[in-house]
């Protein structure tokens, strides 16, 4: 299931230009705590410039930290034998298309990556 934020409603992503308004959630967070019981509304079409951060109230997103390999060998430490737990705001996130301004002549960059897992899942890898 795909849900986005376009025009500060969620809608249901049906394909890679159509999708329903999700009619009875205010917001992507709340279609995504309630899928069973979405009501859709007519499909609409829509290109990606349409399509907005996911998040826009000023809620804290929970992250995992140092939790694979490949991360870890790349600054040089250990594997931690418990990963970190961090925040990101949500005014930290960007549309799928923004711009992003670079500070300097040297940017490190690092992504992350939101999944929503409907079950509880208490040790996945």
């Amino acid at each position: 299931m795909k849900i986005a934020n376009i025009g500060g409603r969620p809608y249901l992503i049906t394909s890679a230009s159509t999708a329903q308004p999700i009619m009875n959630a205010p917001d992507v967070l709340t279609a995504l705590t309630q899928p069973a019981s979405l009501t859709l509304g007519s499909t609409v079409q829509f290109s990606a410039d349409q399509l907005e951060a996911p998040l826009t109230t000023s809620q804290q997103i929970f992250a995992i930290g140092m939790n694979f390999l490949d991360h870890s060998e790349e600054i040089h430490i250990k594997l931690p034998t418990v990963p970190s737990v961090f925040t990101k705001f949500s005014s930290s996130l960007a549309k799928p298309t923004a711009t992003v301004r670079m500070h300097g002549p040297k940017t490190d960059w690092e992504t992350e990556l939101v999944v929503v897992i409907g079950l509880w899942w208490p040790q996945y890898s």
